[in-house]
């Protein structure tokens, strides 16, 4: 006989954490923060699991944003458009 801790796949795993004592607390944005683990973990999991990631492309779309931060108000489409190419 195996228990759900011990079947695989996510939804068996996600049954491990059913009895966290956590929720019993008065705490309620760390209640909330919980029952959110729980509500997606298989997504937890697979990040956990897989190396791949997102990095460079974050990284790349915050350096966009930043720069758009700083020309606000100040020109048009192309100056920010150089100023991206000549940041690169």
């Amino acid at each position: 006989m195996t228990t759900s801790c011990e079947q695989s796949g996510p939804r068996a795993a996600g049954a491990c954490c059913t009895n966290v004592p956590v929720l019993a607390t008065s705490i309620v944005p760390l209640r909330n923060i919980v029952q959110g683990l729980q509500a997606d973990f298989g997504t937890v999991l697979a990040a956990l699991a897989f190396e791949c990631s997102n990095d460079q492309t974050e990284g790349q779309v915050n350096r966009l944003k930043y720069l758009k931060r700083q020309m606000y108000g100040r020109a048009k489409f192309d100056l920010l458009h150089q100023r991206v190419l000549y940041a690169a």
